[in-house]
Order: C-alpha cells, then sequence, then structure tokens
C-alpha cells in the first residue's frame, strides 16, 4: 500500500510549486471523480492483459522491495541508533505480525 502513495508525490509537488496548495487539493479531487467514474470502464478493458500471474508477481516484487523497509522498521526505525535492533522493537514488529496474521485468517 505505502508504495502505491508515492506514485502521486512528483505530480502533487510539481502543481504545489506552481500554483500552490489548493490547486493540489482541486487535482487531488478531480482525479479522484475521472478515477471513481471511468474505472469501471478502464477495468474490464485491461483486466484481460493483467491474469492472476501477472498481478501475483508484481505484488510479490513490490512486497520484496519493502522488505529492507520492514526491516529497519522493525529494529527501532534508525539504524544508526544505539537501541537499533532492541528486543523491545522486535518484540513489537513480532507481536503485530501475528496479530495481522491471526486478524487475515491466515
Amino acid at each position: 500500500m505505502q508504495g502505491t502513495t508515492f506514485a502521486s508525490l512528483t505530480p502533487m509537488i510539481i502543481i504545489g510549486q506552481t500554483h500552490g496548495l489548493l490547486a493540489i487539493y482541486g487535482a487531488v479531487l478531480v482525479a479522484g471523480i475521472f478515477t471513481f467514474l471511468f474505472s469501471p470502464f478502464f477495468s474490464r478493458f485491461l483486466l484481460r492483459f493483467f491474469p492472476p500471474l501477472v498481478t501475483g508477481t508484481i505484488v510479490a516484487v513490490i512486497g520484496l522491495s519493502l522488505l529492507p523497509v520492514a526491516v529497519v522498521w522493525a529494529g527501532g526505525g534508525d539504524a544508526t541508533a544505539k537501541d537499533f535492533g532492541d528486543p523491545r522493537y522486535v518484540g513489537l514488529a513480532l507481536l503485530t505480525l501475528i496479530k495481522e496474521q491471526s486478524n487475515s485468517g491466515a
């Protein structure tokens, strides 16, 4: 999820530098309305190009590319800190992972 949110960051920065914060809000609203209205048509057309093997591979690659970030976060967030990798941080990460697995039914 987090990886996809960064896709809109560069256009937002450019819009903000050129037209200001209100233009960013307007662009987000227009993009949301456009997506809501046209996504059913695009999804029917494009779905044939993305079988489960393709989408599964893409999700796996995104997950693997985010793995280093997850490891740093599990260690405490700052790899240069003295308490990086402290059992409290790792324990909290494991507890969160176990809790999420129990919630997902896996």
